[in-house]
């Protein structure tokens, strides 16, 4: 065995990270807390997996101790060569041994059943040994290498080192059990109890069958495909002799519907005379132009257009003539207050040249009377006169030259009322207070007129001016749209018109006429050059003998007849040769049969697996002592010979203890230094691998074992593991740059 590569997803404080193991001497020199250990146990935990852990304790359950530090997916994947071979053994851990998930993929990326349907029990597969044997063997942790007593006879400790937990109960029987089941699941030792492959011989018996009874269907299908065939012949028979009935049949029946037909033709030239005479009307109509190329959709949607624009001329005059109106309204007030003021200053000239001329005697004194005041008095009875009668028809024109006249002779009449000059003050006071009373009746006058002009719009004329733009805008708008009409409509031989909806109603209404004229003109042709087919066709070329119509129709009916039973038969037979043609089709069975046969090749490789997985542990439990001890013994020696230069080796005694035989001596282990223990177990351990290990080799993880030996030893360690290099692909990790290799 041999690794290839690693990828921790997460695990403990690896994250997406990627390691390459290609050589055979994997060097990794990083200093405390790197990571060195949690890269050992990454790899023990590939291959077993991680236990259940119920202990939340971090030092004694690695399940929480590696769970990653940072949110990432906890597992990865190792990637190694075992028999020649590349595989590739991906898994995912979660808090219970239940939520963890793995596979076994080949170097072609596809599923791996070699080492059973999960890869559980991959290290088992690979080593033969559990995770707690594999920890005690190939993978050296630091401080972890010194060897302890033997517990009984060298058999039972040397199980002890290969099976679960290293306890004197065999875990080699507990795999054999557990083998033994996984054995009757694939094949049952009695009846009727089944395994897997048990169940599958008998689904691939049952197929056989079938597949016989399929080539029986097979062989009644094509008998049924040959009567097929006979009986197509006998309905093309039938539909010969049928065709020769129909057409004497047509013929004989034709002799005597001729003049029917006859009849017939001259109605329809009838027909086709008024349809043309119609088109040539609607041609009239349109002047020379086809009507199918009128687009009626846009002049429709001009004319509507058209009316749009009117509608909304008119209501922008009505706006504008509302502005108007007021604004003329606007102006009448402002003429009218301009009179106000005049009278109001007139009344003030009263009021002065009186005080002046109060002192003078008094006497009743005539006004003159003069031109301008008859032609004053005349222009205003005119005003009143012609307002009073403008009144019905516009009413504020007339109330304003109604109020202008009767104001303009309430001021000629107060001019020619005859005074009286006294000398009295009394009376000059009097005459003044008539006066001011009628200045403050102007002055209230001139007071109402101002607000009436205050309630008027301020941008009145603003809003007048744009209205009226828009009225001209739109007059010409209507305008363009007018002419484009009507210079569409003169193209058609219309009478005057000014409703232009009813132009196009028209215009769609013989549209239609002319369509349907047309249609029928060529509805007439077809049928008139049908009847001209019929009249002319010639008597048929193979004439069936008869001696009256009905006797014709009734072989006509009898041939039908024997053809209706033909198809009939045809049907089901043909139903029937369908049938067996779909029973007789074996590509599901095939393909079940395929995949039935596959998966008995696969279950009987892992049954092959789980045979030669109890071989190797009925002899590994059988002949251990023969198999391993001796070996074991005899490298210790050659390991220790290299290291510390002596001939000294390893025996066992009867309690189970590693001795050094020592110049002829044994001596407990425990005499000598923490750093010549390392050498010792390290050469135990490496001898055991040896021992065990004579066919595939496995990889040794090293995790800095050499931190009590001094220089020299250190030394020897370092090249010896360099000899290791040459049968063992070898994961050496160290802090220390004196301790690398």
């Amino acid at each position: 065995m041999k690794l290839i590569s690693a990828y921790i997803a997460g695990f403990g404080k690896f994250v997406n990270t990627a390691f390459d193991f290609h050589s055979d001497l994997i060097i990794i020199k990083e200093n405390n807390g790197w990571g060195k250990t949690t890269l050992a146990d990454f790899i023990r935990c590939m291959l077993y997996g991680l236990d259940g852990g119920r202990t939340k304790s971090v030092r004694s359950n690695d399940r929480v101790r590696y769970e990653p530090w940072q949110s990432a997916t906890y597992g990865g994947s190792l990637t190694f060569t075992y028999g020649g071979r590349s595989y590739r053994v991906e898994r995912t851990f979660g808090k219970t041994p239940a939520q963890d998930s793995a596979r076994v993929l080949d170097g072609n990326n596809m599923p791996c059943y070699e080492f059973g349907d999960k890869a559980e029990r991959l290290g088992v597969m690979l080593f033969g040994m559990d995770s707690e044997s594999y920890k005690k063997s190939v993978y050296i942790p630091q401080g972890e290498i010194e060897t302890a007593g033997l517990q009984g006879d060298l058999k039972s400790r040397l199980l002890a080192l290969l099976n679960t937990g290293g306890v004197e109960s065999s875990g080699a029987d507990q795999a054999l059990e557990k083998l033994d089941a996984a054995d009757r699941a694939l094949r049952a030792k009695r009846r009727p109890a089944k395994g897997k492959l048990d169940e599958i011989d008998e689904q691939l018996v049952n197929i056989s069958a079938q597949k016989a009874d399929c080539e029986r269907y097979a062989e009644t299908a094509v008998r049924l495909r040959d009567s097929l065939k006979n009986l197509d012949a006998d309905v093309e028979f039938y539909n010969e002799q049928i065709r020769k009935a129909e057409e004497t049949l047509v013929y004989a029946s034709r002799q005597s519907e001729l003049a029917f037909k006859r009849d017939n033709y001259e109605q329809l030239q009838a027909q086709l005379a008024s349809a043309q005479a119609q088109c040539q009307q609607f041609s009239t109509f349109f002047n020379g132009i086809d009507p199918a190329t009128v687009n009626l959709d846009g002049i429709a949607k001009g004319v509507n257009e058209f009316y749009a624009v009117k509608d909304s001329l008119d209501k922008t005059q009505a706006e504008w003539n509302g502005l108007d109106r007021q604004y003329q309204e606007k102006a009448a007030l402002i003429k009218q207050a301009e009179g106000v003021d005049n009278l109001v200053k007139s009344y003030e000239e009263i009021l002065g040249e009186d005080t002046g001329n109060a002192e003078k005697q008094g006497k009743k004194k005539m006004p003159k009377f003069t031109k301008f005041h008859v032609l004053a008095g005349l222009i205003g009875l005119a005003l009143a006169i012609v307002g009073a009668v403008l009144i019905d028809v516009q009413l504020v024109v007339g109330l304003i030259m109604l109020g202008v006249g009767v104001v303009t002779m309430l001021v000629v009449f107060l001019l020619l009322l005859p005074k009286r000059e006294k000398s009295e003050r009394a009376e000059n006071s009097a005459r003044d207070q008539g006066v001011e009373a009628r200045l403050r009746e102007a002055k209230a006058e001139k007071q109402r007129l101002q607000g009436q002009l205050a309630a008027y719009p301020a941008d009145l004329e603003k809003r007048r001016e744009a209205f009226a733009a828009e009225v001209e805008r739109l007059q010409a708008e209507f305008t363009a749209r007018e002419q484009a009409i009507c210079k569409f409509l003169s193209n058609f031989r219309f009478e005057q018109t000014y409703d232009y909806r009813a132009a196009v109603a028209l215009l769609q209404n013989r549209i239609a006429g002319y369509k349907q004229a047309n249609t029928q003109a060529e509805e007439c042709q077809t049928r008139l050059r049908g009847l001209e087919q019929d009249m002319l066709s010639p008597p048929p070329s193979e004439p069936v003998a008869y001696s009256s119509i009905g006797e014709l129709r009734a072989q006509k009916d009898s041939l039908t007849q024997k053809k209706e039973d033909l198809l009939d038969r045809r049907a089901r037979t043909l139903s029937d040769a369908e049938d067996c043609e779909r029973r007789a089709d074996k590509d599901a069975l095939l393909a079940e049969e395929e995949r039935l046969l596959a998966e008995k090749e696969r279950l009987e490789k892992r049954h092959r697996a789980i045979l030669q997985a109890k071989e190797i542990l009925l002899r590994a439990r059988n002949s251990v002592a023969t198999r391993y001890l001796i070996p074991v013994e005899e490298g210790c020696k050659a390991y220790m010979q290299f290291l510390l230069g002596d001939g000294s080796t390893i025996r066992f005694n009867a309690e189970g203890e590693p001795l050094r035989e020592e110049q002829g001596k044994l001596r407990e282990i425990g005499f000598y230094s923490a750093g010549m223990r390392e050498l010792l177990g390290l050469s135990i351990r490496i001898a055991l691998v040896d021992a065990i290990f004579n066919q595939e080799k496995p990889v040794l993880v090293l995790d800095d074992p050499f931190v009590n030996l001094d220089d020299e030893k250190t030394d020897k360690a370092k090249r010896l593991v360099k000899e290791l290099t040459k049968r063992y692909q070898v994961l050496y990790m160290t802090c220390k740059k004196e301790r690398k290799p």
